[in-house]
């Protein structure tokens, strides 16, 4: 730049304060006719050069060309200035020159236009690209996905489509609410604190949450929660992505229950089959002795225990047998009339009720099911065989009432007593595998398992609550048979 100003600055004070007359060449028409007419092309290609210069250097091009424009608008100027007539040659080059120093300003937009189009038109493709893949990934996020966005103090500002089935609520009930209204009382509120430590100081937390939802019914949801963060770098709300894995909870939780019933089946089993056979080995131990000695007057009482022993084991194995098969279709489910199937059977336990001496009462009207008869018989025979045999009671005769009825599209079916009832603090135990509340009572501790397990079977549960005036009532919740079932039923016995 300092070469670009020096040489016009010398040119001016060379022709203003000498005044000299540089000779001309041979030919005045020539455009560069006089050794001073040099100045103009070198600086030219001086301006070329800062130009280049600037470029490589990334300085802004238009800046560049305006610096050119006004070294040549002043090397026009300058040639012009040495002109001794109008239109003599340092009037045309001067002219031209200053001509040209106007046009490249307009050149250098021109040439940015359209380098600013073509530029444009590239990152409008590159744009619609990633629009595309980021309008595709949000998609499949919002679908497979629950999304909720809240501001910095929780509060709900956004829920998809997925939050609001599975929660149970409307967008209007959400809005301007914080996640306590899906509490479940299932954490404590130290796990909560942490979670808000750790998004608070703008981590990521990742974590399983119990929630609540509007009908009162739990789910499970894998969450990660991500702070968001505005222009200032500030947390001004908060992004949580989550998962139902309540499937997948109740699955770990079957699990846990079914190793807690494998390790008590073990050790029962073990138990139960090892004692009798104890007493199998010492009887026959017994018998050998007494074999080897001549004497016959004990025979038939050891035959008897070891045959007492072997029964006590088949028992055991048979119940065993009868809950793995539990779960395993052996018929087709259909409609089954639970009237008739309980009077059939009280023929088969006729014997059994009249040594109770009790009364068995059937309610009328009791709904039917679908289910698959077999199975629900033997609940029916569990339930009330364990009446007769724990529901007797020295101060009245036994009682046995057998009733159902519909419930909003539930159908639940009971048999209760008049006996000595349960306590509370068993009614969950009793339903698990081998367990017994009286040990000295005869039994596995198999049968209210088996219970269990058809109900769960069934899509539907089993509990016990105690009966109005003393006694239990063992109470079976199963689905209600719709009318498109019914018609079915009806159309396949057609």
């Amino acid at each position: 730049m300092g070469v670009c100003i020096a040489l016009p600055a010398t040119m001016i004070l060379t022709g203003l304060v000498f005044g000299l007359d540089i000779p001309r060449f041979m030919n005045p028409d020539l455009l560069i006719s006089r050794p001073v007419d040099m100045f103009s092309a070198v600086l030219l290609g001086c301006c070329i050069a800062v130009y280049a210069f600037a470029v490589r250097k990334r300085t802004d091009p238009m800046v560049c060309w305006v610096l050119i424009s006004v070294c040549i608008n002043a090397v026009g100027q300058l040639q012009m200035s040495f002109s001794k007539e109008l239109f003599d040659s340092f009037f045309d080059i001067g002219h031209a020159l200053k001509i040209l120093g106007y046009f490249v300003p307009l050149m250098c937009l021109g040439i940015q236009q359209v380098k600013s189009i073509k530029e444009m038109a590239e990152m409008r493709v590159i744009h619609a690209k990633y629009s595309a893949d980021l309008k595709t990934q949000l998609l499949a996020i919002d679908e497979h996905n629950i999304v909720v966005a809240t501001d910095a103090a929780g509060r709900i500002t956004s829920a998809n489509k997925a939050f609001l089935e599975i929660s149970g609520y409307s967008e209007d009930e959400l809005l301007g609410q914080d996640h306590r209204i899906l509490n479940s009382g299932h954490h404590p509120k130290s796990f909560f604190i942490d979670l808000w430590k750790t998004i608070a100081g703008g981590d990521i937390w990742k974590g399983m949450i119990c929630n609540r939802a509007k009908d009162g019914s739990l789910y499970w949801v894998q969450s990660t929660i991500v702070p968001r963060t505005n222009a200032e770098g500030m947390i001004d709300g908060y992004l949580a992505v989550r998962t139902d894995v309540s499937k997948i909870r109740k699955m770990q939780d079957d699990l846990e229950i079914k190793n807690e019933e494998l390790e008590r089946f073990v050790y029962v089993a073990s138990h139960d089959l090892k004692s009798p056979l104890v007493t199998i080995q010492g009887y026959i131990g017994f018998l050998k002795m007494d074999l080897a000695s001549g004497r016959q007057d004990r025979l038939a009482t050891f035959a008897s225990q070891v045959e007492n022993g072997a029964v006590s084991m088949q028992k055991v194995i048979q119940d065993l047998l009868e809950i793995s098969r539990v779960g395993r279709s052996r018929e087709e489910p259909a409609i089954v009339d639970i009237e008739s199937l309980i009077q059939d059977i009280l023929i088969d336990i006729d014997i059994q009720v009249t040594e109770a001496e009790a009364e068995v009462i059937i309610s009328p009207d009791i709904p039917e099911v679908f289910c698959e008869a077999i199975q629900m018989k033997q609940v029916f025979q569990n339930l009330i065989t364990n009446a007769l045999k724990y529901g007797q009671s020295e101060n009245h005769s036994l009682q046995i009432t057998i009733g159902g009825k519909t419930i909003d599209d539930v159908v639940c079916l009971t048999v209760a007593d008049n006996g000595p009832g349960v306590d509370s603090e068993y009614s969950e135990k009793i339903f698990e595998l081998f367990h017994r509340l009286d040990s000295e009572e005869e039994g596995t501790g198999i049968g209210l398992a088996i219970v269990k397990r058809v109900a769960q079977v069934h899509s539907g549960r089993v509990w016990v609550e105690p009966t109005e005036g003393g006694g239990a009532t063992f109470v079976i919740a199963l689905p209600h048979i719709n009318e498109e079932l019914r018609k079915h039923e009806l159309a396949e016995a057609g």
